[in-house]
Order: C-alpha cells, then sequence, then structure tokens
C-alpha cells in the first residue's frame, strides 16, 4: 500500500516508532524526513501541511492501537487539489443539469396548470368582450366564479320553491309518455333530485264517485279534502315512496314504489294497500271509490304503459259500471275478458314514431300490441280481426301524412283482415312490416334533408363571408 502511494502520487510512506525513530521508509527526501518531529504523537489521527522548497506537502498519520507505531503517508497538494476540484466540477455539473431538468419540468407542469385556466378566460372574454383596464385577468376570473356560485345558489333556492310543482310536472310526463327514453328520466330526476330508487313500481287511478250539478267552491274543497285523505292514508300505511298526481277534481294517479323483485307479491301488496285505504274512505265518507291498479312495472319507462292501461279500463268501467259491481278492478285482468287494447294515446305514439323515422321506439310499442292482443289476452278471433283493421286504419292515417311518392308504392287493400284469414299472426307481421318500411323511409329522408340543409347553411356562408349583416340570425332568416 505505502510504495503504491510513492510510486502513483510520487509522495512519501513510512513508519515511526512510538520512540520517534524512523523504522521503515519510501522516500529518500531528506527535508521531508527531517520534519518528523512536527507529527503530534499523542494524537491516534491526524494530517498537517508542510512547507517545502518546491510547494507544500500534506502528511496523514494514524497511530496503531497494538504496538504504538505511527504510519505516515505524504502527499503532494497538488494531487489531494486536483481530486478536490474534479469533484467539485462533477458536483457543479450535477447542480446545473438537475436545475435544468427542473426548469423543464416546472414549465410543463406550469403549462399544464395554465392551459384550463386560459381556456376558462378565453370562454368568458367570448361571453364578455371588453374587459375594464384595471381589472386583471385572474381577478376577473375569480369574480365570474364567485357571480356564477352565487347564481347556482340562487337557482338551487328557487328550486326548492317550486321543487313540489316540477315534481308534479314531472309525474305528468312520466304518465303521459312524454319522455322517450330513460336517460332523459334518469338526468331529470338527478337534477330535481327526485330518488325512486325501487326495484318494482305499480300505478293506480282513482276516480270518487260522487255525482255534483255544479262544481262550487264548496264543491270543490269537498273534493280536495277527498285527495289529500287518499294521500294521507297510503302514507301512512306504506313505508316507501308514493306520489301523488291530480288528474282532474275527482280524480287522482298514484305511484308506489316497491323494493321486491317477485312480482305477483308486489301486486299482493299494491291489492291490499289500496283495499285498505279504500275502506278507511268508506267509513270516514260513506264514499266508496273506484280504484283501478295498472300493471306492475320494472322501470320508471314502463309507468306510461301501465298508466294507459288503468285509464283504458277506468273509461271501459264506467261505461258499465252498475254490470261490475266491483270498486277495486285489476287492469291486466279485465282486459283479459274480452277487451281490446289499443288506447289512443298508443296509436298517437305509433303515428308519430313512424313519420318521425325512429324504427327501434316503434318497433318496441309494436311488440308490445302483439302480446297485449295476440298473446296475453283471450281475445276472440273476431276482436282480434277488429283490432288489426284499426292497426291498418293507423297506417292509412300515416300514409295521409307522407308523400305521393311513398303511398304509391303501398298497397294497402291486399293488408286488409277479414274473416277467411286464418293466421292472424301473420297478418299482424304484414302491417308491422308495413310501418317499419315507411319509417326507414322517413328516416332516410330526414337524413338526407339535413345533409342538404347543412351544405345549403355552407354555401350561404361562404357567399355572404364579407356581408357586415353577416349573423347566425341572419342566415336562420334568410335560409
Amino acid at each position: 500500500m505505502l510504495r503504491e502511494i510513492v510510486e502513483n502520487f510520487k509522495g512519501s510512506a513510512y513508519i515511526i516508532s512510538a520512540e520517534g525513530k524512523v523504522i521503515s521508509t519510501y522516500s529518500t527526501k531528506s527535508a521531508i524526513l527531517s520534519n518528523i518531529q512536527s507529527i503530534n504523537f499523542e494524537k491516534a489521527e491526524g494530517y498537517i501541511v508542510i512547507p517545502t522548497n518546491e510547494s507544500k506537502v500534506i502528511r496523514a498519520y494514524v497511530k496503531s492501537q497494538l504496538n504504538k507505531w505511527i504510519y505516515v503517508a505524504e502527499l503532494p497538494i497538488e494531487v489531494v487539489m486536483k481530486e478536490v476540484y474534479f469533484l467539485r466540477k462533477v458536483t457543479i455539473i450535477v447542480l446545473l443539469v438537475a436545475l435544468f431538468v427542473g426548469f423543464l419540468f416546472s414549465i410543463i407542469f406550469a403549462y399544464r396548470n395554465e392551459k384550463p385556466i386560459s381556456e376558462i378566460l378565453g370562454i368568458l372574454r367570448r361571453a364578455r368582450p371588453v374587459l375594464n383596464k384595471n381589472e386583471k385577468e385572474f381577478d376577473f376570473i375569480k369574480k365570474e366564479i364567485l357571480n356564477l356560485m352565487q347564481s347556482e345558489v340562487e337557482l338551487s333556492k328557487r328550486l326548492e320553491n317550486q321543487q313540489f310543482i316540477l315534481t308534479e310536472i314531472f309525474f305528468e310526463r312520466l304518465l303521459y309518455g312524454h319522455y322517450d327514453d330513460k336517460s332523459k328520466i334518469e338526468k331529470l330526476m338527478k337534477y330535481l333530485n327526485f330518488n325512486i330508487n325501487s326495484k318494482r313500481f305499480a300505478v293506480a287511478i282513482i276516480r270518487i264517485l260522487k255525482e255534483y250539478q255544479k262544481a262550487t267552491k264548496s264543491i270543490l274543497n269537498e273534493l280536495d279534502l277527498y285527495r289529500i285523505s287518499i294521500e294521507e292514508i297510503l302514507k301512512r300505511k306504506f313505508n316507501g315512496p308514493i306520489f301523488v298526481h291530480t288528474i282532474s277534481e275527482n280524480e287522482v294517479s298514484i305511484l308506489v314504489g316497491f323494493d321486491i323483485e317477485n312480482e305477483e307479491e308486489v301486486k299482493k301488496q299494491t291489492k291490499d294497500l289500496f283495499e285498505t285505504a279504500q275502506r278507511e274512505i268508506t267509513t270516514k265518507y260513506s264514499i266508496t271509490p273506484l280504484i283501478v291498479l295498472g300493471r306492475i312495472c320494472r322501470s320508471l319507462f314502463d309507468v306510461q304503459y301501465a298508466f294507459l292501461d288503468a285509464k283504458e279500463v277506468l273509461e271501459s268501467v264506467l261505461l258499465k259500471y252498475d254490470e261490475t259491481g266491483n270498486n277495486l278492478i285489476c287492469a291486466d285482468e279485465w282486459q283479459k275478458l274480452n277487451v281490446i287494447y289499443y288506447p289512443l294515446e298508443i296509436e298517437e305514439k305509433i303515428i308519430s314514431f313512424t313519420l318521425a323515422g325512429r324504427v327501434g321506439d316503434l318497433k318496441s310499442i309494436l311488440d308490445m300490441l302483439f302480446e297485449k292482443n295476440l298473446r296475453e289476452n283471450n281475445l276472440s278471433k273476431n276482436l282480434k280481426i277488429i283490432f288489426l283493421n284499426e292497426l291498418l286504419a293507423t297506417f292509412i292515417k300515416v300514409l295521409n301524412r307522407c308523400d305521393n311518392s311513398i303511398a304509391s308504392t303501398l298497397e294497402v287493400k291486399q293488408l286488409f283482415v277479414s274473416k277467411e284469414k286464418r293466421d292472424l299472426e301473420v297478418a299482424f307481421e304484414e302491417i308491422i312490416q308495413k310501418f317499419i318500411e315507411v319509417s326507414k323511409i322517413m328516416d332516410q329522408n330526414k337524413k338526407s334533408h339535413n345533409e342538404k340543409l347543412l351544405e345549403k347553411i355552407l354555401e350561404f356562408i361562404h357567399s355572404n363571408l364579407y356581408n357586415s349583416q353577416m349573423s347566425i340570425s341572419f342566415c336562420c332568416f334568410t335560409i
């Protein structure tokens, strides 16, 4: 080891006894050897800088604890400082690289954080192009955000004040089938904070069977009392979501949500609930309201069909109420007694879906009619023929609203169903295919019309690009 110090670094190395005598050395520099007495033999280790004629030397020594010998190594100070300078250079380079990398990352993260703020500022500038001279951009953003938060608070308060009315409107539109798909219902429920987390739903219509010659204020108050009592009794007897909607002065509809999947059990509980409410109303006011229960539904979207069932059966029952002798009727059981299911609301939906080119919705409602009139109900053949011809009449109404080019290509006479027709399901399928065929044509015409309209708009914009009056309202008015 001592030889390596001498040969590689041109230094000196030697061993000194406890008495201060040189035992072994690897140096011939007498000037250095003469300064051996400068070593502090009391210390276990240390170093000193010794000046020489040529330069300075660093002397490092360590004392053995076994034999008390001192091992000394001397190196020119240039060798040590060279290593120091190298380490300092490496440290500076590493520091500069770290600073540069950190600077790059700071720019990247700053850009990522600044970009959405710039986008928000751009949107706000488009909404309010003119900024005050003394108004800074971030102050402007802060101000607008505070305004939005304040507006949201005010809007929430207004919604809370109008919650009852909004719920009534939502329920009414739900019953009458004004929502095209389930997603719209879910969005509105979330917006109105109107949660019905039920697995099955039951719909009922209650009609107060009491004749009045004239609707006076006292009579209207009396009917209000009946409706309020019905709602209070139902909510007291049932521990679950119940929503009441007033159809008319003497008629209300009820939506009940059940956390049960078994439809038979739901039907039984629904019947027991309304029978109990009916008995209490009879005991309290000496009147027995007529109650019609719709089908059990799996989703809120199907509630409209249950409501239509109950409404149609209610009107049918009122025509021959004296023959019925029953004040609580299940719509699905009543419809099996030779009653065609084809309410006016369903016919209007079929016409609307066909002309709008909504093939999927059209198939869904026609499949429902097939199940109710040709599969579920025990209709006689004559009644089934009447239903098919009514459906054909609806198709003729559709053709009357179409262009002559569409109507002229379709044969209607051959679709007429007579008593000689054996397979009525095939006849139903033939009529359905005609509906679907027209719906697809309307859908294609709608798409081509939209494409032509888009081309016309683009052409108009290009031709009036430098027109001073050019605006969206000018474009819409002109086209």
